[in-house]
Order: C-alpha cells, then sequence, then structure tokens
C-alpha cells in the first residue's frame, strides 16, 4: 500500500543506524498499543498473519485490554501483543520509547476454550484473570491512535495536550489505516414516554447532553430523569473523536465525580465505560461502535444499553442491504481513521512483520475475514465513498458517481 511504502524507507535508515541485521530470530515479537477504541479489532487481525493448518493461539485479560497471539508464519513462531489503553499512549513516550507490560502466552491460572474457525484458520482463545501472566515492561513497536496528533487537547478530568510526536532520533510518521466507526449509547432507562428505545438524537441534542445544558430527559420529550454521563478521561482517542466530529459548538462537560450516585463520570478505558453504562441505566456514553456486543445476548451485559442514530444516520443500520451505507458514504459523522505510529529508533519494530501487519490492516480484503461482530463495522478506507484529511472534517467526496449515497 502506498503509506507503507512511504514508510518503510525511513524504516530502513533506523535500521541501518541501529544496526539490525536482518537476521530472523528464534521468535519474532511485535508489542503493540494505545487506542481501546481498537481492542475489538486488535483481538482478531493478528490471526490474518498465522499461517493455515495450525491452531494459533490467542490469549486475553477478562476485560480484553491485553491480547497476545502465538502461532508461525511461514513456519517460523512469532508472537503479537496488544495492550489497549487511551489513544495518546500510542503516541507518547520519552524519545519515542514507551515500556508496556504485556500478556504473554503461559496459561497459569486461565482458562482455554474449544478450537474455533474465523477466515479458515483455527485457533483457541485463553482467558486469564487480570494483572496476571505479564511481561516485564517492554518496549512498544507499533502505537495506535484513532485520532491523529493534533486532534487531542481535550479535559475531563485531566486534562492532555497535542502530543510532540518529533523525537530526536526521528519523526514517527503516522500510517493510516481502517476506519472506526464510533456510537452514541444509551441506558437501558432512557426510553420515549410510553416505552420504547430513543430512534435518533440530533447532533445538537448530543451536544447540549454532553454540554450539560439539557440535565433531565423529559427536556427531550423522553420519559423524565436525570441525565447522567459514562464519559472517557482526556487521552482518550475516542473522546477525542467525539469532540472533533460531533461536539461543534460546545466542549465536552469537565465535572467529574466518583461518588455514589454522580451525575457524571470519566473512565479511563472502553471497559470502563461499559461498566459504568451497566451500572446507570440512565446514561449517555460514547465508544466504539463494534462495543455493542457487550449488550446484546451473550455480551457481558445484555440489555444494559443500546445504540442510538445521529441525525438519522448509523454506524451500522441491519435495516439497509449495505448496513454500512452511511458510514461509507459520510452521511453518519462519527468516525475517523485508525492511525499506527510505527517506532523507528532502536528497539526498532521486527521487519517483515510490521510491516506484512500494516498492509493487512490497510486491505480491504481483511473485513470479510474478520468475525461479523468486527466486520459489520469496522471498514476499509479503500471502500468509503469519501475521505477526510483531519478528524473534524471536511468530506471529501472520492471519484465517481457514488448512486449508493443518493
Amino acid at each position: 500500500m502506498k503509506s507503507t511504502l512511504r514508510y518503510m524507507p525511513i524504516l530502513a535508515g533506523a535500521l541501518a543506524l541501529a544496526g539490525w541485521s536482518g537476521v530472523a530470530e528464534a521468535q519474532t515479537v511485535m508489542n503493540m498499543g494505545g487506542s481501546s477504541a481498537a481492542r475489538n479489532m486488535m483481538a482478531e487481525l493478528p490471526l490474518q498473519l498465522c499461517d493455515a493448518g495450525q491452531v494459533s493461539r490467542k490469549f486475553t485479560d477478562a476485560t480484553g485490554n491485553r491480547i497476545n497471539w502465538a502461532c508461525n508464519r511461514g513456519g517460523a513462531p512469532i508472537e503479537v501483543r496488544y495492550t489497549a489503553s487511551n489513544s495518546i499512549s500510542g503516541l507518547r513516550g520519552p524519545d519515542g520509547v514507551l515500556s508496556v507490560q504485556y500478556l504473554d502466552n503461559s496459561t497459569t491460572g486461565c482458562t482455554t476454550g474449544p478450537v474455533q474457525t474465523v477466515g479458515g484458520k483455527q485457533f483457541t482463545t485463553t482467558t486469564c484473570p487480570d494483572g496476571t501472566n505479564l511481561t516485564a515492561p517492554e518496549p512498544m513497536h507499533l502505537g495506535v491512535s484513532d485520532v491523529q496528533a493534533k486532534s487531542f487537547g481535550q479535559v475531563g478530568p485531566l486534562g492532555t495536550a497535542q502530543p510532540d510526536y518529533v523525537f530526536t532520533n526521528g519523526v514517527i510518521n503516522p500510517v493510516r489505516t481502517m476506519v472506526v466507526p464510533f456510537s452514541i449509547y444509551l441506558g437501558a432507562g432512557v426510553t420515549k414516554i410510553g416505552g420504547g428505545q430513543v430512534d435518533n438524537l440530533s447532533r445538537l441534542e448530543v451536544e447540549q447532553l454532553f454540554g450539560r445544558n439539557i440535565t433531565d430527559w423529559g427536556q427531550l420529550g423522553f420519559t423524565p430523569g436525570p441525565v447522567q454521563i459514562c464519559a472517557r478521561t482526556a487521552g482518550s482517542g475516542t473522546f477525542a473523536a467525539l469532540d472533533q466530529t460531533l461536539l461543534i459548538n460546545t466542549t465536552h462537560t469537565p465535572i467529574a465525580s466518583t461518588a455514589a450516585g454522580a451525575e457524571v463520570t470519566f473512565n479511563a478505558s472502553t471497559s470502563g465505560v461499559v461498566s459504568c453504562l451497566a451500572s446507570r441505566p440512565r446514561a449517555i456514553a460514547y465508544m466504539d461502535a463494534d462495543q455493542i456486543r457487550a449488550f446484546l445476548p451473550g455480551g457481558s451485559n445484555p440489555g444494559a444499553a443500546y445504540a442510538v442514530a445521529v441525525d438519522g444516520g448509523r454506524a451500522n443500520d441491519t435495516t439497509l442491504a449495505d448496513r454500512k451505507r452511511d458510514l461509507k458514504c459520510g452521511k453518519y459523522a462519527y468516525w475517523t481513521y485508525l492511525q499506527f505510529f510505527p517506532r523507528i529508533i532502536a528497539p526498532v519494530p521486527p521487519q517483515p512483520l510490521t510491516n506484512d501487519f500494516i498492509s493487512i490492516a490497510q486491505s480491504a480484503a481483511s473485513i470479510p475475514l474478520l468475525p461479523p461482530a468486527v466486520a459489520n463495522f469496522w471498514e476499509a478506507d479503500e471502500n468509503m465513498f469519501v475521505s477526510k484529511n483531519a478528524d473534524a472534517g471536511p468530506l471529501q467526496w472520492k471519484a465517481g458517481a457514488h448512486p449508493q449515497c443518493q
């Protein structure tokens, strides 16, 4: 892909400076981290690196924030790890180096499920208790953010500034990959008068709710009750994307409290927002769109919340022949590109594994190989009918008539 090719000459120079010989090690390890909105994608996409004809091994902690894939690629062992925290972690770190504890591939105290098949490849999933089976801190090779660096600067309750990602040993160049759609979620207790889920919120209503200009659902003609907010702390790409795409005329409330019954709470990760919605039935929240799985039958909190349309558009509209039409046509505004930030200083990312993974993340052919719970939401850039150079837009139409959008 073009962006990968732009990155390769820069990396090649860094490899030479670092004295990297190109000789394969016994096991190649790639460490990634950052965006928690990407955790469902990063829990599935690495399987496409693994050879067919083997039973690959997937390891995850109970929250799904740490993932480790162990398998063979080209007959040689690889290990691909991801730790989800927030997007700004994918960019920050002194001189571009950020050390993180990853989940290892041991099974002490863990539970392994049956063999599954996705995209024609087999694997098992081993689930470990949170905080167990961790590696010593290791450098991150590939940072992941669902917004551009210039989109940060929000408060809530901790402040962030636009991170400086120019380091003494070079520039960490962002590589654009897939489109990540987000959704506005409402707790199960937010209903229309007489019952039933709310169908739609306008963007202006979303602004008024998060700006705390509307504090009771009755003000919008819904069943009366105090508006609760399950928010993300500053540094979250999901928070930054909300600020860039939907909160045009206002800012997110800076109010924060952890007291029992508090109307506004801030959460450090996506998993925290899921738990917040489960315990606050009158809440509004924002997360990546594929988190709806948590509230569907078989999920961690079935029936606790639901996704609502914004200005009539949805990230995944099951009433349409192409359920991602609103996203691809730009009718649905709350989306960004997933950005990769390859570290180009020692210790450099393992090659060619890193470039292969970047290519997979950019390819439309990868989407149908993902489980439906992910594939029904995420989209490849090449399948979009619109594009944008900044997270806030404006949108630009790609060449062609695009009758699907009329």
